[in-house]
């Protein structure tokens, strides 16, 4: 095994608790401050229940994308260009509506063009599934497609089912797929916000000292290298927890079928080697010659398998990392993947201007942790180096109980990590957010993902409008904080 660095990781702020004044100010996601505001909650989830896709409270504005690349990795020929911005509304009635152009499309066919999970395509999960919410395998997505004419150009007017309750939040910062006719990803871009309103905002990346020792390790399985291509392979995540188990989210594999997995002595697929274990005096054997798994009527496995029940000669977490991990079927080895660390996680933050409050939105995903995990604005302005402590409203911490709500939601075999936040103050300006940072915490209170919040000003020839009187993007009246807050707590965190 190798040398890994086990250094604790620790936030370095010092907590500070919220006194009376603070309790009866500010506006968390998870309770009204009254109970008239409750009653009003309840309407306003009736409302929500009614329409369908009825936001909280969002900034006042569009969902556009403006530009689009070639997709990470794509060679090819297409190189689709948005002739006029994809604008993304949520009408009153509900569902979703996609409007705009693009051109360079392949001539006279039709591709697929969806929302997908991730801040950016550029990681190493690309640009991660079709975004919706819930534990279902139903994707509004699955028939959202763009028809060109015989000059590869096409006029967008898509609609589709509802995806999220929180359409707005939820969808700002993501990411739009184009794929051409065969389904291959050719085109992405990123999902912003044409403002009406002051907005600072900022994409959610790994704290620049995350200790990688103390998270999981991940390997994206794919084909093992010169397998015969009439042969299937695992496609989908296996992840090894610090507790040395490992968790299987695999699919694209026969029915019913039962395979071998193992963890090898290499640390590539092309030069996996043979299983790694210690060879002790003992001579215990191969720990990994009973490690099997049997697929589902979908050809899935979800399950998990404790390595260190395998037998006592096996390695522990930290020297397990790295290694490829390889699926065998009953001839050969079809499946591969190298244990690396998995990522901190990634998240969109917005903060702006709400019925005379501060409100801070938005999503993360793929975090290693679950439960409620503390998130705050940190008066520091970089991500980069130490960000500071809380920023504070004078010697008042409003952001003491503010909490990220994280769950994990299975869609068609994945096992999915989200999370989604909106919470108020009335402590602080929203000016004053200026070159801050927002932070979000583990459950043992270490940094992992920072957002720089940078400041997207509202056209200076549009007339000053108040959120808390205009509509939103879907038609319907903005809420009052404490009101939304209650409606989307309700919503994702029931």
């Amino acid at each position: 095994g190798g040398s890994h660095d086990s250094r604790p990781g620790g936030a370095r702020q010092t907590p500070i608790l919220a006194n009376s004044e603070l309790a009866q100010r500010q506006r968390p996601v998870a309770a009204a401050s009254s109970g008239s505001e409750m009653a009003r909650a309840a309407m306003v989830l009736a409302a929500v229940a009614a329409v369908g896709a009825a936001q909280a409270a969002a900034p006042a504005g569009t969902l556009v994308v403006n530009s689009l690349a070639k997709y990470p990795g794509y060679e090819g020929d297409i190189a689709v260009a948005v002739d006029s911005p994809l604008e993304i509304t949520f009408p009153e009635e509900g569902g979703f509506q996609i409007v705009g152009s693009l051109s360079g499309l392949e001539t006279s066919t039709d591709g697929g063009i969806h929302v997908h999970s991730s801040a950016t395509c550029d990681g190493e999960g690309g640009a991660g599934p079709h975004y919706w919410e819930g534990n279902s395998d139903v994707d509004p997505w699955a028939d959202t497609k763009w028809a060109s004419d015989e000059n590869g150009t096409a006029t967008l007017s898509i609609t589709g089912a509802d995806y999220s309750q929180a359409a707005m939040d939820a969808t700002l910062g993501r990411v739009m797929v184009v794929h051409a006719n065969d389904g291959t990803k050719v085109a992405c871009g990123k999902v912003e916000l044409r403002a009406e309103q002051d907005v600072f905002s900022g994409t959610l990346a790994p704290y620049f000292d995350i200790v990688a020792a103390e998270y999981p390790a991940e390997a994206k399985m794919t084909a093992y290298p010169a397998l015969n291509p009439e042969f299937v392979f695992p496609t989908g995540k296996v992840t090894l927890t610090v507790e040395n188990v490992l968790q299987f989210a695999i699919e694209s594999l026969e029915a019913n079928t039962t395979y071998e997995v193992h963890i090898h002595e290499g640390y590539t697929c092309t030069e996996s080697g043979g299983h790694w274990y210690q060879v002790t005096d003992t001579d215990n054997g191969d720990p990994w010659a009973e490690s099997l798994f049997t697929t589902d009527a979908e050809g899935r496995f979800t399950g998990e398998i404790d390595v260190n029940a395998l037998g006592e000669n096996v390695y522990g977490f930290a020297d397990n990392v790295n290694h490829a991990i390889v699926v065998h079927d009953e001839v050969a080895r079809i499946g591969c993947g190298v244990l690396s660390y998995a990522p901190a996680g990634e998240g969109f933050v917005s903060a702006f201007t709400t019925d005379e409050a501060v409100t801070v939105a938005g999503w993360v995903n793929n975090l290693v942790h679950t439960g409620e995990l503390g998130a705050h604005v940190h008066e520091g302005a970089s991500c980069s180096e130490a960000n500071g402590g809380h920023f504070l409203a004078g010697d008042i911490d409003p952001w003491a109980d503010h909490k990220i709500s994280v769950n994990t939601v299975t869609q068609k075999g994945s096992q999915l990590s989200r999370g989604y936040f909106a919470f108020s103050t009335d402590l602080l300006e929203l000016e004053s957010l200026a070159n801050r940072t927002y932070t979000v915490h583990d459950a043992a209170g270490r940094r992992i993902l920072c957002a720089e919040l940078g400041l997207q000003q509202a056209p200076t020839s549009a007339p000053t409008v108040s959120p808390s009187a205009s509509p939103t993007a879907n038609g319907a009246s903005g809420l009052a904080p404490a009101v939304f807050a209650v409606a989307l707590a309700a919503r994702f965190f029931a």
